[in-house]
């Protein structure tokens, strides 16, 4: 199915006038109107947002039957998985979400006296999770040969 006919199908489906939804969009009718008869196309960031209204994947809405909803995780019931490889020792830590958050505000968080996790943005990650994000996150390797993998499942 071409993008238009399931763009104007899915939007039926969340039973939205064009006007409803080019005003969650910030977008004049028109443009959807344009987009439904097969004449113009959303940019990357529009699709982006389409997508986000209407719970779908970019695949699922540009043509691929294979892929239909996506279904946001709650964040409460996940876990952050931490593999740290250090001068030999292989440490893998994993914690619900809530636990981690705790140990981060409470800075106690140091594997052999070294808090190598001080070098991890744990703010983008948690923005990540909040926005549906999960699988492998992040992978570093750093200078002092330390390597730190996150994932979140």
């Amino acid at each position: 199915m071409e993008f238009a006919k399931r763009l104007q199908e899915l939007r039926k489906e969340k039973n939205l006038t064009q006007e409803d939804l080019a005003t969650k969009l910030n977008i004049s009718p028109q443009s959807i109107s344009k987009w439904e008869n097969n004449l113009s196309t959303p940019d990357l960031e529009m699709l982006l947002n389409l997508c986000h209204i209407l719970n779908v994947s970019a695949d699922y809405i540009l043509g691929n039957n294979n892929i239909t909803t996506l279904t946001q995780k709650d964040p409460n019931k996940l876990l952050l998985k931490l593999e740290i490889l250090d001068n030999g020792d292989n440490v893998k830590i994993n914690l619900p979400l809530a636990i981690i958050k705790k140990l981060l505000e409470s800075n106690t968080v140091k594997i052999n006296d070294k808090d190598i996790l001080n070098k991890i943005d744990f703010n983008l990650i948690f923005t990540l999770i909040d926005k549906g994000v999960i699988g492998k996150l992040l992978e570093i390797d750093t200078t002092d040969n330390e390597h730190i993998s996150i994932y979140v499942e």
